[in-house]
C-alpha cells in the first residue's frame, strides 16, 4: 500500500498496479527504483562476501590445524664431531 501526502492514515490511497501502471513514473519513483536496486545489488554482495569469509575461515583452521602437526623441527644426533 503506498500512501499519498496527506497527513491522516484514514485519508490514505491504495494505488492499484493497473493504476501504477498507468501513471507515468516521476523522477523520485525512478530514485527509489534506482536506490532498492542498489540496496539488492548490496545485499546480494554482502551475501557473497560472507559465504566467501567462511570458507576462508574453514580453510585458515585447516592449515592451522595442519601446522600443528611439524611443531618442531627433528635433528639428527651424531657422536662424530666437526671440524672447525
Amino acid at each position: 500500500m503506498i500512501r499519498s501526502d496527506t497527513t491522516r492514515p484514514q485519508d490514505a490511497k491504495i494505488i492499484t498496479a493497473e493504476h501504477q501502471l498507468a501513471t507515468p513514473s516521476t523522477p523520485a519513483d525512478d530514485m527509489v527504483d534506482r536506490l532498492m536496486t542498489y540496496l539488492k545489488d548490496k545485499d546480494n554482495e554482502i551475501g557473497r562476501l560472507n559465504k566467501e569469509i567462511g570458507r576462508l575461515e574453514a580453510r585458515v583452521e585447516e592449515l592451522e590445524r595442519n601446522a600443528r602437526v611439524h611443531v618442531s623441527p627433528q635433528y639428527a644426533h651424531t657422536s662424530e664431531t666437526v671440524p672447525t
